[in-house]
């Protein structure tokens, strides 16, 4: 079950970067900056605008613990405040993101109250 959810983890964080099906704005990004942001604008749970934010990517298998997955779909789908970039360096380091404050605010909490992020937290 564990393996699962991992592997759900990084297939939506790769699969997150893909281009909406709305006439894109072209936009210059600079080398190293890979472009993640959601066609999304307003975060279903705090009903706040998303705003833009370049965050660090990380590289490598994440083992996130069950109860993260649950805490962010329920309190904060939008924090977005690093990007998992999959097993495999694609060589970018940083990257473009939407992100909704009060799910940053609700991540802050999630983990001063506690909440866990790596199964061997």
């Amino acid at each position: 079950m564990r393996r699962k959810a991992v592997f759900i983890a990084v297939a939506l964080s790769l699969t997150m970067c893909t281009v909406s099906h709305e006439e894109p704005t072209l936009r210059w990004l600079p080398s190293g900056l890979l472009d993640c942001r959601d066609a999304v604008t307003e975060c279903a749970v705090h009903r706040l605008q998303l705003k833009e934010d370049e965050v660090p990517i990380l590289y490598g298998l994440v083992r996130l613990h069950d109860d993260y997955f649950l805490a962010q779909e329920e309190r904060f789908p939008h924090a977005n405040d690093v990007w998992f970039g999959g097993c495999v360096d694609g060589g970018d380091q940083t990257a473009l993101v939407t992100f909704c404050e009060g799910c940053r605010h609700a991540l802050s909490k999630y983990f001063a109250d506690g909440g866990r992020l790596n199964e061997g937290d």
